[in-house]
C-alpha cells in the first residue's frame, strides 16, 4: 500500500514538472515572439506614417477612415498603401538578430539607410522607426534596425518593399470618388451635346435636357461605374500657370455627377470632371473642377459617355423582362391571335383555344415582343400618325406582391403597346407611342411580322400518350377482381 502511494505521488510530480516545463516553454516562446516584434504601437494607435526616401520625404496622417498626404504636398493619399504599412509594420516580426550591440552600421548599409519609417500616434505620440539598409547577401531580406536601440536585425523584403514605392503609389488614385447608388442627376457636356439625366425611382433613368426622354439604364450605370472605377493613370502637374497646353481651358468634355440622398435635393454635391486634350501616352489630360493638379486618364474609362441624345435613349419599348410577365395578349386589326397567363410557372392559353400551352412557343412569343427595338424617334402628337386606330396592340403584365404571404394585396403593372402601320404605298416602319414621358417611335416592320409569325407558332402542350398495360399486369388484375 506504501509503494502505491509512493508511485503515485512520483506520478504527480512528475505530471507537475512537465506541466510546469510546458508552460514554462510556452512563456518562453511567446516571450521570443514578442521581442520579434518590431514596433510596440498598435495598428488603431497609428495615425501618422512617415517615409523617408532617396527621391524625398512622403507623409501622410489618418482623417477619419482615410489617409491624407501632407509631405511632399496635400493630397489624398492611397488608403491600401498607407493601411499596408500600419498593419504589416505593426504586426511584422524581424526574422533574426545578426548582430547586438553594434558598433559599426556601415557594413549594413545602416550609416545611411535606403528608408527610414516611422509610426506614430497622434502628433507624433509613441513613435517609432525602423531603418532599412543593404539587402542581405541571401536575397529576399534586408538589414533593418529599430531607432534608439543597436542589434542589427533582417527583416523580409515584403517589409522593407511595403515602403519602397514612388509617390504616386502612396497617393489616391480614385477619379471621381462617389458610390454608385448615390448619384441623383448627371450632366454631360459632350462634343454637340449637352445632356442632363435624372434618376427616377431606383433604377430608372429619364432625360430632362435637351428634351424629355426614358434613358438607358443599363447604359448610365456602366457610365457611372467606369467612371466611378477608373483610376488616374499619371499626375501630370500640381500647380500649372495655364491649362491652355492641356486642352482644359476649354474641355472637350465636362462630368458633372450629383450626389447626395433621393428627394432630398439639399443634400446633393457636385462632383465636376474636365476632359482635355490627348496626352503623349494616348491619355486624355484630366482635372477636377475646382482643384489645380492636372492628371491623365485611360480613354477606355469613358467609352460609355454618350455622343447624343439618341445614343443615350431607351429603345426598349416595354420596361418589363419576359421573365416577369404572367400576362399577355396580342390583337392584330381587332382580332386576338393570341392570350395567354402563367401559373406556377407554366402558360395557360386563353385565346384562339383554350389549355395548357407549350411552353417553349408561348415564351419564345413573349420574348420577341419585350424585345422589339426601336428604330428611330419621331416627333409629333400621336394624332398626326393615327394612334387612336391602332393597327396591333400587345398587352404584357405582371403581378406584384406588397408582401410574401398567400393573402397578400396584389396589383398589376400592365404595358399596352398600341402600333399603327405608317401612312405610305411602301411601308417601312409601325409608329408607337410610350408615356412618362411621351416618345413616338418607329419599329421595323419586319420586326413586327416576326412577332406575329410567332404568335401562330403557338400551340397547346402535347397530351402525353398513356403507355399500354403489361400483359402480366392485365392478368394479375383479372385474377385479382375474381
Amino acid at each position: 500500500m506504501k509503494k502505491n502511494l509512493i508511485l503515485l505521488l512520483v506520478l504527480i510530480l512528475i505530471g507537475a514538472f512537465f506541466y510546469w516545463d510546458r508552460e514554462r516553454s510556452e512563456q518562453q516562446k511567446e516571450q521570443e515572439e514578442k521581442e520579434k516584434q518590431l514596433f510596440s504601437i498598435s495598428k488603431d494607435e497609428v495615425k501618422e506614417i512617415t517615409l523617408v526616401k532617396g527621391d524625398g520625404t512622403f507623409k501622410a496622417v489618418m482623417e477619419g477612415e482615410r489617409w491624407k498626404l501632407v509631405q511632399p504636398f496635400e493630397a489624398d493619399g492611397d488608403k491600401s498603401a498607407w493601411d499596408g504599412i500600419a498593419n504589416s509594420y505593426t504586426s511584422g516580426k524581424h526574422q533574426r538578430v545578426i548582430q547586438e550591440n553594434a558598433e559599426d552600421l556601415k557594413p549594413f548599409g545602416l550609416d545611411d539607410p535606403k528608408i527610414t519609417a516611422s509610426l506614430a500616434g497622434v502628433d507624433g505620440a509613441t513613435k517609432t522607426t525602423i531603418l532599412f539598409g543593404n539587402e542581405t547577401p541571401t536575397s529576399g531580406k534586408y538589414f533593418a534596425l529599430i531607432e534608439g536601440t543597436s542589434d542589427v536585425l533582417t527583416v523580409y523584403s515584403s517589409i522593407y518593399n511595403l515602403a519602397d514605392k514612388e509617390l504616386y503609389d502612396f497617393r489616391d488614385k480614385t477619379i471621381v470618388d462617389m458610390e454608385a447608388d448615390e448619384v441623383q442627376k448627371v450632366e454631360i457636356a459632350h462634343g454637340d451635346a449637352d445632356l442632363t439625366l435624372e434618376r427616377r425611382g431606383e433604377n430608372e433613368w429619364v432625360v430632362t435636357q435637351p428634351l424629355l426622354a426614358r434613358a438607358d439604364e443599363a447604359q448610365i450605370r456602366d457610365l457611372i461605374n467606369n467612371v466611378r472605377n477608373g483610376k488616374i493613370k499619371q499626375f501630370i502637374e500640381e500647380t500649372p500657370e495655364s491649362y491652355e497646353a492641356y486642352g482644359l481651358v476649354d474641355p472637350a468634355t465636362k462630368l458633372v455627377f450629383w450626389t447626395g440622398e433621393k428627394n432630398n435635393q439639399s443634400s446633393w454635391a457636385a462632383r465636376a470632371l474636365l476632359i482635355g486634350g490627348t496626352s503623349a501616352m494616348d491619355h486624355w489630360y484630366a482635372k477636377r473642377e475646382g482643384q489645380k493638379n492636372v492628371f491623365s486618364v485611360d480613354p477606355k474609362d469613358f467609352n460609355k459617355v454618350p455622343k447624343d441624345i439618341d445614343s443615350l435613349r431607351s429603345k426598349k419599348i416595354t420596361d418589363l423582362r419576359s421573365w416577369e410577365i404572367n400576362s399577355m395578349k396580342l390583337v392584330s386589326s381587332g382580332s386576338v391571335i393570341a392570350e395567354a397567363t402563367k401559373d406556377a410557372g407554366d402558360w395557360f392559353l386563353i385565346q384562339p383555344e383554350s389549355g395548357k400551352a407549350n411552353f417553349s412557343s408561348l415564351s419564345n412569343l413573349v420574348r420577341d415582343m419585350v424585345d422589339l427595338e426601336i428604330a428611330e424617334f419621331v416627333q409629333g402628337a400621336t394624332e398626326e400618325y393615327g394612334l387612336g386606330q391602332p393597327d396591333i396592340v400587345i398587352e404584357l403584365a405582371k403581378q406584384d406582391s406588397s408582401a410574401e404571404t398567400e393573402d397578400a394585396e396584389k396589383t398589376s403593372t400592365i404595358d399596352i403597346i398600341e402600333l399603327v402601320k405608317e401612312k405610305s404605298d411602301n411601308p417601312q416602319f409601325y409608329i408607337g407611342a410610350r408615356t412618362e414621358p411621351l416618345e413616338i417611335y418607329k419599329l421595323k416592320i419586319e420586326d413586327v411580322d416576326s412577332v406575329l409569325s410567332k404568335a401562330s407558332d403557338v400551340s397547346l402542350a402535347e397530351t402525353p400518350t398513356p403507355l399500354p398495360l403489361d400483359e402480366s399486369e392485365t392478368e394479375d388484375s383479372s385474377e385479382t377482381e375474381g
